[in-house]
């Protein structure tokens, strides 16, 4: 690799995705900036999805097996053994267009300073995946990231983003959570470490496979189950907590905010008003539009929550 380019050791966590992982390692061994290596984990899979990653030959794969820990700690053990200057991460469903790697790179040269970086994904399924990779991301522009007062969950995700090995191992990486696991890291990072994003559309992400948050919210419809709950918000009073982060106070307030909202409608969607309010008592600006909204709205039975799921939408664009 040219001296002058950045090398990417890629992460990829598996479990059960024997029918995505090949087209995943396909589109990344086929990045017009190759990576240094592929490390993938297999994390207790029995689908059989590790043998056609070892069929596949190619030296620059690197496959770990060990027993179930979930993705959080698949994640932290591939970043362990990777030797590139950048961990590149991406799920085994998801897909990357050629010039995904190469996009992180253009971030690097622009801010040489930054410990995490990312470019824009766009949303597809199944049967539009492969038409969608082989599409050409297009323009893109690249600007420094204030992560709590920009990121949304749509700026980069799990499949876009590379993490500064150093910095990444100064951290005592992802935790071992069902759900929220990255986005709970992405917060600790931002508060000691620098960004900086592409709006390249270079990375897709596959919806409607059965993913952990799929399945979580799948399993719980129409049950008494409660979600798990999600780590972010511990961590997001924890740092308001501490005199260390003083001056970011105010963006991880609103940030706080605009996540739990998030999350207070997605438990509407699912007919789960009681969970909803539990998470709008916690919003630190409770005068806030959508909150007023949202919370009449948990009123509803959770039949008519769930008919009217579709309709969230269009509340969340009027507000």
């Amino acid at each position: 690799m040219a001296a002058n380019l950045p090398s990417f050791s890629v992460v990829i966590p598996l479990y059960n995705k024997r029918d995505h992982i090949v087209r995943t390692l396909a589109s990344v061994l086929d990045q017009t900036l190759p990576p240094t290596e592929v490390i993938v984990v297999d994390d207790g899979s029995d689908d059989g999805g590790a043998d056609r990653i070892a069929a596949i030959g190619d030296p620059r794969i690197n496959l770990i097996r060990q027993a179930n820990a979930g993705e959080g700690a698949a994640r932290n053990a591939g970043a362990a053994r990777a030797c590139g200057d950048w961990i590149a991460l991406i799920d085994a469903d998801d897909g990357w267009r050629r010039d995904h790697l190469a996009t992180l790179a253009e971030v690097i040269a622009a801010y040489p300073d930054v410990d995490l970086i990312g470019a824009a994904s766009l949303a597809t399924y199944l049967g539009d995946l492969d038409q969608m990779l082989q599409q050409p991301s297009g323009a893109g522009s690249i600007a420094r990231l204030d992560f709590f007062r920009d990121h949304d969950g749509s700026v980069f995700n799990a499949s876009s983003v590379a993490i500064r090995r150093t910095a990444f191992a100064a951290t005592s990486g992802f935790g071992s959570y069902r759900v929220g696991a990255d986005t709970e890291f992405w917060i600790r990072f931002a508060l000691d470490h620098k960004m900086a994003v592409s709006t390249r559309q270079s990375s897709i992400y596959l919806r409607g496979n059965g993913g952990v948050m799929e399945r979580v919210a799948c399993d719980a419809r129409g049950r008494d189950r409660p979600l798990p709950e999600s780590p972010v918000f511990a961590t997001l009073e924890r740092a308001l907590a501490s005199p260390r982060y003083r001056e970011l106070h105010a963006p991880i307030r609103a940030y706080a905010d605009r996540t739990r909202l998030n999350y207070a409608r997605g438990r509407l969607y699912i007919g789960r008003g009681v969970e909803a309010r539990a998470i709008l008592r916690d919003v630190h600006q409770p005068a806030r539009v959508e909150r007023l909204v949202y919370q009449l709205l948990s009123y509803l039975p959770a039949p008519a929550l769930r008919a009217g799921s579709r309709g969230f939408s269009t509340v969340k664009r009027l507000l």
